[in-house]
């Protein structure tokens, strides 16, 4: 047993290093839409923890040194693993594969541990390796370099897995462990990718409600546990969701209103999710955009050949649906749920429903349902397989035929993306985007979405004010009005201080946007900070004589909030895992002194007492 785990678990890391391989020989990386943003951003979260930010919310280089709160708004996770790689010695793009490649095995291990709750061994691997090499995947690490939606894909078959151990109808004291992996699971998924992670547990609720409504889980402490842990897996994460979902109505998301197919938004062309079901993309044929089409339709391919797979799935399991554990039927119809709404949600049929929730817009792609599709669509594959593997009479060759074929068709065709997708970023630009380098401003498309620019500072066009203006202007050095003598003393990602020497009443203009969170002091003293949008300016205002200018991004109420209750649900879910420590400590020496005292029981012997 122990010997067949572990060569699975390598079995495992071989499928992830081969479907990582042509990334890690890369002496760059892939060439993609975002592949220079998440970069640069990795690279921004390392110079804010070198500055002493432990959770940076505004990253100063974006946008030519104007800054842009990329922090509050776009999630951190792997980021935040990239940077501290990057920090004890690995280079940048290094540690973004390394993040890359240990989440890819991380979830094969993981959905191979849910997979054998109800599989055969053989066919757990193959549902777990199909899972990490799945077309949609491929595509997404590939074609689209969304490494944070990729990197999330590691926490599905994690919180599923620990859910149906919660649910268990005899737990032991072990079981904790489960319910620590559950909200760790929840709370990991929210901070790695946000629409992704409510995507999920939306489709996830049925099977979660199944596994609350069993009989034996009708307890209030059943009932309790399994519900606090999902409450403490959301709350962890709200440092980084709250001020996402309250914050982000202040960036440039103007563009989400009044959508109509067709439309491509100015500088948002890829923004309009009525343009992005799948096989429905032709509005960008012929523009700037057309690689999205491209994506879209390869995209659907791989979204077809799923629906097959499932299809074929379900067709192995209704012969003996009724001969199912209870529990087993009930994770199935849970998992086949998850696949049908996805698949649903992904083409255009769904547009109603769309439309009855405007709020799903900011999900951008409804194409991006997938990521549920693929987990569905792994858990199918390996309790058909399981079926097929075991020889059950009832299974028709032909059928079997089919399941395997479809598996090494879909397989195949994710090799397709990989091989595909070949260009890698130029080492010139590659260094610019890892800070080896000043970024140059005919990358800043490239590089600097408009997504996170403030809403009153739309109109302004930081590229152009990069390009025609000195290296001290684009570096945000600040500048005088009725001022003597202008000294930086500090000057770093969240924080200004100037020394300010004037003969009369005046401004210290610093090229910087603003944002809810900015605070400014003149000796001490809180001073309100003017915004001067159309040039991307903060004025603070500086009485003569000598001054100390003080300006510093101290977050907003929001952000002090969300960053309180995720401290809070930190130090109970540590509370919970001591406990949960001494627990076990405790059984293992209360076992240990039974068996001690077993050995010295005394012997009965068959000669009487004299």
């Amino acid at each position: 047993m122990h010997s067949r785990s572990l060569l699975i678990t390598f079995a495992l890391f071989a499928v992830a290093t081969a479907l990582m391989l042509p990334i890690l020989v890369s002496p760059t990386f892939i060439y993609g839409p975002d592949a220079a943003m998440h970069i640069f951003n990795t690279h921004e979260y390392a110079q804010a923890l070198r500055q002493g930010i432990y959770y940076p919310r505004w990253l100063g280089d974006w946008y030519g040194g104007f800054g842009a709160p990329v922090g509050v708004v776009y999630q951190p996770f792997t980021y935040y693993v990239g940077a501290l790689l990057h920090l004890i010695g690995l280079p940048v793009i290094t540690a973004i594969k390394l993040v890359l490649w240990f989440s890819t095995f991380c979830s094969g291990l993981w959905a191979y541990k849910l997979m054998r709750r109800f599989a055969h061994p053989f066919a757990a691997f193959v549902g777990a390796a199909f899972f990490q090499i799945a077309p949609y995947r491929a595509l997404d690490l590939y074609g689209r370099t969304a490494l944070p939606e990729y990197v999330a894909f590691m926490w599905m078959p994690l919180i599923v897995w620990c859910a149906i151990e919660c649910a268990q109808p005899n737990p032991t004291h072990s079981a904790l462990k489960f319910y620590l992996g559950l909200a760790l699971g929840v709370g990991g998924l929210l901070f790695t990718h946000l629409l992704v992670g409510v995507l999920l547990l939306a489709l996830l609720m049925p099977l979660l409600i199944g596994l609350i409504w069993q009989r034996h889980m009708r307890t209030p402490l059943r009932l309790l546990t399994l519900c606090g842990a999902l409450v403490l897996g959301v709350a962890m994460a709200a440092i980084y969701w709250l001020p996402a979902l309250i914050e982000s109505q202040w960036l440039n998301t103007a563009w989400l209103q009044n959508l109509e197919p067709g439309v491509l938004p100015p500088r948002q062309e890829w923004g309009n999710y009525l343009n992005n079901f799948l096989f429905g993309s032709q509005a960008y044929i012929g523009t700037n955009m057309a690689h999205m089409h491209t994506e879209n339709v390869r995209g659907g391919i791989g979204a077809v050949l799923c629906l097959f797979l499932g299809i074929a799935s379900l067709i192995v399991h209704a012969r003996r649906w009724r001969e199912y554990e209870v529990q087993f039927r009930l994770v199935l119809s849970g998992i086949a749920f998850m696949w049908a709404a996805s698949l649903f949600m992904s083409f255009g049929i769904s547009a109603p429903v769309w439309r009855a929730l405007p709020q799903m817009r900011i999900v951008q792609f409804p194409w991006r349902f997938q990521a549920a599709t693929t987990f569905a669509g792994a858990v199918l594959v390996a309790t058909a397989v399981s079926q097929v593997w075991q020889g059950r009479r009832w299974l028709t060759s032909r059928l079997q035929w089919l399941c395997a074929g479809l598996v090494c068709v879909t397989c195949g065709y994710s090799v397709f993306l990989v091989v595909v997708y070949h260009s890698r970023i130029p080492a010139d630009v590659a260094d610019q985007l890892s800070g080896k380098a000043p970024l140059a401003a005919e990358n800043f498309d490239w590089v600097f979405d408009d997504l996170y620019v403030p809403r009153w500072s739309m109109g302004f066009d930081y590229t152009a004010h990069t390009i025609n203006h000195t290296h001290a202007d684009a570096e945000v050095l600040g500048s005088m009005s009725n001022a003597t003598q202008l000294t930086v003393q500090t000057w770093q990602f969240q924080l200004r201080t100037f020394s300010v020497t004037s003969t009369a009443p005046s401004q210290v203009r610093v090229h910087r946007f603003y944002f809810l969170g900015w605070q400014a002091s003149v000796n001490g003293i809180a001073t309100p900070i003017e915004m001067n949008a159309s040039e991307g300016d903060l004025l603070i205002a500086v009485p003569p004589g000598v001054s100390i200018v003080h300006l510093e991004y101290a977050g907003s109420f929001v952000q002090r909030l969300g960053a309180t209750i995720s401290a809070i649900a930190a130090l109970i879910l540590l509370g919970v895992f001591v406990i949960w420590f001494l627990l076990c400590q405790h059984c293992q020496h209360w076992l240990a002194r039974k068996a001690e005292f077993g050995s010295l029981r005394p012997v009965a012997s068959d000669t009487p007492d004299p």
